[in-house]
């Protein structure tokens, strides 16, 4: 098993099967990637809070909730990259830099992506004919 250390979250890459709440968030964000999103402030991305609210709609997001959605984020591109699929944690950006935060350069350095630059893996989740399943294994 490889843990990797990202600020004060450990992020296992055993991991085989996505929860209830990553299923949501990674089907939310496959419809993001094909555009079905045109409210969301960027082209086929979402930011940190826009994907948060996916699953807590009536609550209010604040700096700590970004660690939650990337702990989310990280496991469904961990399960994808075994399925061989890119990663979409790539698309979920800041609001203000368009871009996503640190811990994409550090998941991406640590978990053998074939993608050497956020670019490259956005262009990829675009252009993926995604299938969505209840649980990817």
């Amino acid at each position: 098993m490889i843990i990797m250390e990202i600020g004060i979250m450990h992020l296992k890459l055993s991991k085989k099967e996505l929860l209830t709440v990553e299923n949501q968030v990674r089907n939310y964000l496959i419809d993001v990637s094909r555009g079905k999103y045109p409210k969301n402030r960027h082209d086929n991305l979402a930011t940190y809070k826009e994907t948060w609210k996916v699953i807590y709609p009536s609550k209010v997001f604040g700096r700590g909730n970004a660690n939650e959605v990337v702990d989310w984020i990280v496991n469904i591109s961990n399960v994808d990259l075994k399925n061989d699929a890119p990663p979409l944690n790539s698309l979920v950006v800041r609001g203000d830099t368009k871009k996503p935060g640190v811990s994409w350069e550090t998941w991406r350095d640590q978990s053998g992506t074939k993608f050497k630059n956020v670019e490259d893996a956005q262009n990829a989740c675009w252009k993926h004919s995604w299938k969505k399943k209840e649980n990817r294994k």
